[in-house]
């Protein structure tokens, strides 16, 4: 990946973290009337190893706001020409998750709270897309990002 690439997607980055710090309080996660789908993820055991409830909650939150956010960049970046679109790959999908999580969260991290919860998302993802999770985004296999965030996104929010 060149790096004009990197600094347009850390642009993203930090673009979508300012937006959300602003509508955050105005709006919860999910703002559309669409029901999440229905996930077989369980992520409560992860954070039920937190004793301090409301943190544990308020941890799930930022999780399900980083894959709002990040679903719905990938949503609207198919909808650009394809030479304007940023999400080619699984990997660059990936990579943004890492980049916005680490802005959201700035001052911890999920793994040295939660030190399973990456492992558990990532063989979620395998299992759910396959194990090329670096492949080419085609419509389909957007569509199929964008599904499995959701999930993880509806699985953070029953904490």
């Amino acid at each position: 990946m060149s790096d004009s690439v990197k600094q347009f997607i850390g642009g993203l980055a930090v673009g979508f973290v300012i937006l959300l710090a602003i509508a955050s309080p105005l709006q919860t996660v999910d703002s559309s009337n669409e029901p999440l789908p229905p996930t077989q993820l369980d992520l409560r055991p992860i954070f039920e190893r937190n004793g301090n409830v409301g943190e544990r909650r308020e941890h799930a939150q930022a999780l399900a706001e980083v894959m709002a956010i990040v679903a719905e960049g990938v949503e609207f970046d198919g909808e650009l020409e394809g030479r304007e679109r940023v999400y080619n790959t699984g990997a660059t999908v990936d990579e943004q998750i890492v980049v916005i999580r680490k802005f959201y969260t700035q001052r911890w991290t999920f793994s040295e709270r939660y030190p399973a919860l990456g492992k558990t998302i990532g063989e979620y993802l395998k299992a759910r897309l396959g194990k090329d999770l670096g492949d080419t985004l085609t419509d389909e296999r957007r569509s199929e990002w964008i599904q499995a965030l959701r999930e993880v996104q509806a699985s953070a929010l029953q904490i």
